[in-house]
């Protein structure tokens, strides 16, 4: 008996290792990166991918940690014909910036109506995610995890159980929810917004994300009882109600699904959520926040694409201009009374409601033409006072 085994032990070595046997191949390793972002980026937490070839969670098939810039990186053999990404134990910053209504002194931003207010990390219990149909041979992936992403994920459950198959929900729910954010949901990683930021792809998809927790932040403030970034007042709650909203009849309408997969209105605090929330108020947000850093109007028109979108994902609810409000003007000085002499500086804020610097702005002094300003969005020009009589004069910013 032993020698008989040892030849079949012999045999086996000969023929994995002999010129003429055939080859074991080690499994051939792919990775899975991107960017976990919420409101803003993860700070920690982990990333776990899941085999999603039947359109619900499967087995695990690799995890990993979410680093402090909100980037992960994942190696795993084989990857299935379709994947479920989950970042969950996470903490991000909620950044929050409310607009005022009333104009203050100008502060050191130069946007009157704006105030700041960043708020710590908060760690909800909420998992985000994204979901992605592989080809043969893709490697390395790229997939950015965001709340696009995860409504993605809803919007895809809904086609699956109305008759899809898995690929062709993926395919179509991550495009869909593309052409209307007006980036690749997927493939582009998101920046935050910062005073430096210019405008691409990236800075208008964080930019489009930075606007949730403000909108938020403005809900908490107006009576719902519920103190911000906890509960359902924060991103990955909103995050939440977009993919219930998508799961239960695969538009964004404010009717979600329960886990009886019974309807229910979606709210955040005690507002109902709806296509104009999800449009027109979160542009609006997103394009306060790139004024309040940047002041660029760069972003503006694909802000608006966004906001006027009547694409097949929303429903019925009629557009609402993203630019609706007539243009402020405030002179800050002279105050009303005071002496000039010499040579004057008036100083004016000239901003809308979407923060918009308007061109075109003009000095008149008793209703005529006296100057262009030097600065549309902080308009300053100067009196030469010695080219006019002494006496009583009406400044006007128009």
């Amino acid at each position: 008996m032993n020698k008989y085994i040892s030849f079949l032990f012999l045999l086996f070595l000969t023929a994995c290792s002999g010129s003429g046997g055939t080859q074991l191949s080690a499994p051939s390793l792919t990775s899975v990166s991107g960017v976990v972002f919420a409101g803003a980026p993860f700070s920690s937490g982990v990333v776990n991918i899941y085999n999603y070839t039947t359109g619900s969670k499967g087995a695990l098939l690799a995890h990993g940690n979410v680093d402090s810039s909100g980037t992960y990186k994942i190696s795993l053999p084989n990857i299935p014909s379709a994947i479920l990404i989950e970042a969950s134990a996470g903490c991000y910053s909620e950044k929050v910036i409310p607009w005022a209504t009333a104009t203050s002194a100008t502060p050191s931003n130069g946007f009157p109506n704006i105030s700041f207010a960043t708020y710590s990390a908060v760690c909800p219990p909420n998992t985000l995610s994204a979901a992605v149909a592989v080809s043969t041979g893709t490697t390395p992936l790229v997939v950015a995890v965001t709340p696009y992403t995860h409504a993605a994920v809803g919007l895809a459950q809904y086609k699956i159980r109305t008759g899809s198959t898995v690929t062709a929900a993926l395919n179509s729910a991550n495009s869909q929810l593309s052409q209307w954010v007006g980036v690749d949901i997927i493939k582009t990683l998101p920046a935050e917004i910062t005073a430096t930021s210019t405008y691409d792809n990236t800075t208008f998809y964080g930019a489009l994300l930075g606007g949730i927790p403000s909108w938020i932040y403005n809900i908490a403030l107006s009576g719902s009882g519920m103190a911000f970034g906890t509960g359902l007042m924060n991103t990955m709650a909103f995050a939440d109600a977009m993919q219930s909203d998508f799961v239960q009849d695969g538009l964004l309408n404010g009717t979600g699904r329960n886990g009886s997969g019974n309807p229910v209105v979606l709210q955040i605090g005690n507002t109902n959520l709806s296509a104009t929330i999800y449009r027109h108020q979160l542009a609006l947000y997103a394009n306060i926040r790139v004024r309040a850093e940047t002041k660029l109007a760069t972003f503006l028109p694909a802000l608006v694409v966004y906001n006027d979108s009547v694409n097949s994902l929303l429903d019925v609810t009629p557009v609402i201009a993203l630019d609706a409000g007539q243009p402020v003007v405030t002179i800050t000085w002279p105050l009303p009374g005071m002496t000039l002499t010499a040579n004057e500086g008036p100083n004016g804020i000239v901003n809308d409601d979407v923060g918009l610097p308007p061109s075109n702005t003009k000095l008149f002094i008793n209703g005529s033409y006296y100057a262009d300003f030097i600065d549309t969005y902080m308009p300053s020009s100067f009196i030469n006072t010695t080219v006019f009589l002494n006496g009583a004069y009406t400044i006007t910013i128009q």
